[in-house]
């Protein structure tokens, strides 16, 4: 928030997007929408945050013997996510920004919606 915050004072704005930082992410807080797209490349899906030591020694061991990720049985999952963001004028004024993702059942899924005020 430290460089939106930055950003937004520089130029005088109320909404700051950027992309490109992995993982699809929405803050809003005082006087500014930080909105970033995360990336729409091939990424690895990771164990959960609660996995156990031995998940994650069993993760790390199908990378070591498969780590072009080829095989159906690696653990080690790639994904592609699309995040994107729309920006619409807002019946109250100002704008209607949101930020979705394209899930593989080819559905649409607003994960966050807002209004900033003009």
């Amino acid at each position: 928030m430290t460089e939106a915050r930055r950003l937004a004072d520089k130029y005088g704005a109320k909404v700051v997007v950027t992309g490109h930082s992995h993982a699809a992410r929405w803050k809003q807080e005082d006087n500014l929408l930080y909105v970033n797209t995360g990336t729409w490349i091939w990424l690895m899906r990771l164990p959960d945050e609660d996995a156990s030591d031995d998940e994650w020694i069993e993760f790390l061991k199908d990378i070591k013997q498969d780590p072009k990720l080829e095989g159906d049985k690696n653990k080690a999952k790639l994904e592609k996510r699309f995040t994107p963001v729309t920006v619409e004028s807002s019946p109250q004024g100002g704008a209607a920004i949101a930020l979705h993702s394209w899930e593989p059942s080819d559905e649409l899924v607003t994960l966050y919606q807002g209004v900033v005020k003009s």
